[in-house]
């Protein structure tokens, strides 16, 4: 069963924006992952590039789609490209499959004539985007091997106190936390199954920008080293991707709510309407960026020269290079965090461990004197 949603992505044209068009979306189609969205923006990129008809490409991604959302995402597609839409309007009728630049890139590509450039520009970002994800999951490993086996360890400890209590007579209670045996081990796994479930819940609404979240975010960039890290991060998707809308031909307007929304980062998002007026208002883009005081005197210089110089593309492309490298950086930063985190959550209770333990032999002598 479908139902009728307004499309998030709908096509940007000269004149941008139109008037909001209704489309069809899947009830319970899901969003393409990050990795689909690079093989398929590279598979196009080549195909296009080779001279063959993109309606024709598409219906060969249709039919190799797995997934029944993807599947059924993927045939609105084809369906609108077969009764004449553009690529970017195709796009819009699969409602939120396509994250909003890939259709807005698609759109601008199409309409300039550098498709395929736009796609394969499209593959590297999402490719690179990737390989720091996936750095980042690697660095992790260890820290959340250690965090998982000191869960283990917990339950483990509260599945003997409850066997020592019964063989002893005596309740054998080293956490003090009051759990032991079978029934303490169940109790104790359903609220860490509940803090996991939280924490992937909060990951989630961090990265689709859910409401509730923003508060979260803007208090983390205070924090030394963390918010350099996430700022970093932020700055070398935002050059990118105002350096790809604005050679696509974008108004600056537009490509500078994709930019900023590009960032995933709330620190920055939070001065949007700010830097909208300002651009309406016909000031440059670098003192559009400096009158928020969101923006390091770097990225601010680094707009400065390619405003004067004419360039502007070009050094936002170099700028996004330097914060990429830069980013491998912050994400050691936040790798390193992640394990102290993890240290000091396994330190803490050893440390309550002991004072417990200390405490109950304390209490045993002065009953016995």
């Amino acid at each position: 069963m479908a139902k009728t949603v307004p499309g998030p992505c709908a096509a940007w044209r000269p004149g941008w924006p139109p008037k909001c068009k209704l489309r069809r979306r899947m009830i319970g189609s899901s969003t393409v992952s990050l990795s689909q969205l690079a093989e398929l923006s590279r598979r196009l990129a080549i195909a296009l590039g080779a001279g063959l008809p993109l309606r024709s490409v598409w219906a060969r991604e249709t039919e190799s789609a797995r997934g029944t959302g993807a599947r059924a995402a993927m045939r609105d597609v084809l369906d609108a490209l077969e009764r004449g839409s553009p690529p970017g309007e195709a796009l819009a009728a699969a409602g939120e499959f396509f994250p909003q630049l890939f259709c807005q890139i698609v759109a601008a590509g199409d309409q300039s004539g550098h498709l395929p450039e736009a796609l394969s520009k499209l593959a590297d970002h999402y490719e690179t985007q990737l390989a720091l994800r996936r750095s980042f999951l690697v660095a992790m490993a260890w820290p959340m091997l250690e965090l998982g086996l000191a869960v283990l360890v917990i339950g483990l400890l509260i599945y003997i106190q409850g066997w020592l209590s019964q063989s002893r007579g005596i309740q054998v209670d080293v956490l003090g936390w009051g759990l032991a045996g079978g029934k303490g081990l169940v109790i104790y796994l359903l609220i860490v199954g509940a803090i996991v479930g939280l924490g992937a819940l909060a990951v989630h609404a961090v990265r689709r920008g859910l409401k509730g979240v923003a508060l979260f975010q803007r208090a983390v960039m205070w924090l030394p080293g963390v918010g350099r890290a996430l700022q970093t991060l932020a700055l070398s998707r935002l050059a990118w991707t105002l350096g790809l809308t604005l050679d696509s031909g974008m108004p600056v307007r537009r490509a500078l709510a994709l930019a900023i929304g590009a960032t995933q980062n709330a620190w920055f998002a939070q001065h949007l309407r700010q830097m909208e007026a300002s651009v309406e208002a016909g000031q440059t883009l670098v003192d559009t960026f400096a009158r928020t005081g969101a923006f390091p005197p770097d990225f601010l210089e680094v707009v400065a020269m390619g405003e004067e110089s004419g360039e502007l593309v070009e050094a936002l492309h170099r700028a996004s290079r330097m914060y990429h490298a830069q980013a491998e950086s912050a994400l050691r930063v936040l790798v390193i965090v992640a394990g102290l985190v993890c240290w000091l959550g396994i330190a803490l209770i050893l440390i309550l461990m002991i004072f417990h333990i200390f405490s109950g032999y304390v209490n045993t002598v002065r009953g016995m004197l």
